[in-house]
Parts: C-alpha cells; sequence; structure tokens
C-alpha cells in the first residue's frame, strides 16, 4: 500500500492528554504536510481542536476524521508517513505497536511508555522538533520503518510474548516449592 506523502497521523482517542493542540500548532513549521486524526472523542474536544486551526490557519492541514477501526484503522497507519502520539501520559501506547508493525516510523512524547524502546530499536524519534527534517528524509523513515517492524516481531509478537508468560508462570511455580 503506497504510502501518502508528508501526512502525520495521530490515532486515538481525542483527548486532553493525547497532546493534540501541540501537534496541530506544529502544523504551522509544516506547510506541505497534513495531519490526520482519527480515533472517537468521547470528550468533546474536535470542535475546540478545529477552532484552534482555524486561528493558527492550519485549517486546510488538519482532518477530522472520527473513529477508524479494523480495515480502515490499518489503511491509516499502512499509508500515514509517520504516526505521532505526543500524551502527557501513556503508560504504554498499543497505537505505537500497531504503527511500527506496518513499518510505520512514530513520533513520540517521552511520557509515552515505549519511547525508550522506540528510540533504541531506531524505530523513531521523541519529540516534535524533528519532524520537519524525517519528513525530508524518506530513507531515514524507511529505515526507521524497517527497524520498527523487527522491533515489534522481535520483543511484542504472540510466540514471543507467550514465551515470557510461560516462563513467568515457570518462576512463579517454582517459587512456590
Amino acid at each position: 500500500m503506497p504510502r501518502e506523502a508528508q501526512t502525520l497521523l495521530c490515532l486515538g482517542r481525542v483527548s486532553w492528554k493525547k497532546g493534540l493542540e501541540v501537534v496541530i500548532e506544529v502544523m504551522t513549521r509544516l506547510v506541505h504536510a497534513r495531519l490526520v486524526v482519527a480515533g472517537n472523542d468521547d470528550e468533546g474536544l474536535t470542535p475546540r481542536l478545529r477552532a484552534l486551526a482555524e486561528r493558527l490557519g492550519v485549517a486546510g492541514q488538519v482532518e477530522f476524521r472520527g473513529p477508524a477501526y479494523g480495515a480502515a484503522k490499518n489503511e491509516l497507519l499502512a499509508r500515514a508517513t509517520l504516526l505521532v502520539l505526543m500524551s502527557q501520559s501513556e503508560n504504554f501506547g498499543n497505537v505505537v505497536l500497531e504503527a511500527l508493525a506496518m513499518a510505520t516510523p512514530v513520533v513520540l512524547s517521552p511520557e509515552v511508555g515505549l519511547a525508550d524502546d522506540v528510540l533504541q530499536a531506531g524505530a523513531g524519534i521523541v519529540g516534535l522538533e524533528g519532524v520537519e527534517a524525517l519528513l525530508a528524509d524518506p530513507a531515514r523513515r524507511a529505515e526507521m520503518g524497517r527497524k520498527g517492524r523487527v522491533m515489534v516481531e522481535s520483543l511484542f509478537s504472540w510466540p514471543v510474548v507467550a514465551a515470557q508468560m510461560e516462563e513467568a508462570y515457570r518462576c512463579s511455580i517454582a517459587s512456590r516449592r
């Protein structure tokens, strides 16, 4: 599936803690990029976020898609240039693994639980400061995507997780003896 050029994707709940405001603000520097925000909005924040985009003059670059599930979600992840998750607090971030499984590099806040793993694997960046350079470097993004896919397969695939759980149970049983 071909990637959409210069497309940032924020996928997940539209919530105060997801840092969507800062992603919309960075769009003022990314004049050739677009931002797709996809997710359910139980908090009713979309009108305020649309108003922010209008006020900053980037409304034409920002698209609010609403919830995306199944094949539609997978297509968004596969087509995006970058997944962006600027959460103020994210204990893990399943969407990060979903993006990396699609070889989509990620841009994370330091508060995303997987940020250190992503940096160590070379599968993305932490902080919005490097987004412009990353958008301009397709070879670097492709390498990050490849490394992200390897990270997911080697650390988070079902066989790996199942073996870890089996070992945890084995240790637990052994400690009772």
